[in-house]
């Protein structure tokens, strides 16, 4: 009995080799469950750890060059990685860590693909509402801004890389009404909470009580908690298992005459950024 062996394109080996994570002493380790196309999976995975390393700031015609890779094969191979969700296009032909590493265990974070992807959402946001705009994440119990567009006045002093208190912020509240109840619970218990304003809530209780009510209406407001004069709402940006990840905010110096409008406007611009990071699949860019 005979048999007949065809060669095997790298782009097919690559998409039918298993890749599993092992945290091996605190170190990630990619197993490769098949042998063949060993060439072109070291390739692969040299452009990964470079890409990830490079976070979104040159394009992968660049990194194949510095890996003297043939630009045939770079595209080749980074096509593969994203349609695994391991990387994502963010445009102009440059790449960040994708979710699926995030799936794999890999320390990997999302923050890059959250700030490349969310940028111009944030700056239409901005434009469109004539308010401020920020996306933040939940970090060692505080809120930390990664992105900022838009000016209405002194009043609004955040900035991007800036932090800020979680439990009177409106972005701060959405991300600690996600937060599992074993979680906010040991939250709450690092107080004491210092009021900024008059109206900013410090019981542990009545944050428990306002946390409950952001997370049944899907949206938090900061009236005035965190400066006077200060007017804020913001929603949650979720993943592909619901739990919120980051979010994202207006904030203005004065009442919202729409309320309802400028939440739409929100939870519109945090679709958009979830079905960017999450969802789609770019290709190349």
């Amino acid at each position: 009995m005979s048999f007949l062996f065809r060669p095997i394109p790298d782009q097919v080996r690559f998409d039918k080799a298993i890749l599993r994570l092992a945290l091996v002493g605190g170190r990630p380790i990619f197993h490769i469950m098949r042998i063949s196309g060993t060439q072109a999976i070291d390739k692969a995975l040299g452009l990964l750890t470079e890409i990830i390393a490079d976070q979104g700031k040159s394009s992968i015609a660049d990194i194949g060059r510095q890996l003297e890779i043939p630009a045939a094969t770079t595209y080749r191979l980074v096509s593969a990685l994203v349609r695994k969700n391991l990387l994502i296009a963010v445009g102009k032909g440059r790449h960040v860590a994708g979710y699926g590493l995030v799936q794999l265990g890999y320390s990997a974070t999302l923050n890059p693909a959250l700030q490349a992807i969310g940028q111009p959402i944030i700056n239409r946001l901005a434009r469109q509402s004539e308010l401020v705009a920020h996306l933040g994440i939940f970090e060692h119990d505080m809120v930390t801004y990664l992105l900022r567009a838009g000016q209405i006045s002194s009043s609004v002093f955040t900035e991007a890389g800036k932090q800020l208190e979680a439990y009177c912020s409106a972005i701060g509240k959405v991300l600690l009404a996600s937060l599992l109840p074993e979680e906010l619970s040991a939250y709450l218990q690092c107080g004491p909470f210092i009021s900024f304003t008059p109206r900013t809530i410090t019981d542990p209780a009545d944050i428990a009580d306002a946390l409950q009510s952001v997370k049944k209406q899907g949206f938090a407001r900061d009236v005035q908690e965190v400066a006077d004069g200060l007017f804020c709402l913001a929603v949650g940006i979720q993943d592909t298992d619901g739990k919120v990840i980051a979010a994202i905010s207006v904030s203005s110096n004065q009442p919202y005459d729409d309320e309802v409008h400028i939440i739409n406007m929100l939870r519109q611009s945090a679709e958009e950024i979830y079905q960017a990071v999450f969802v789609k699949k770019c290709g190349l860019e």
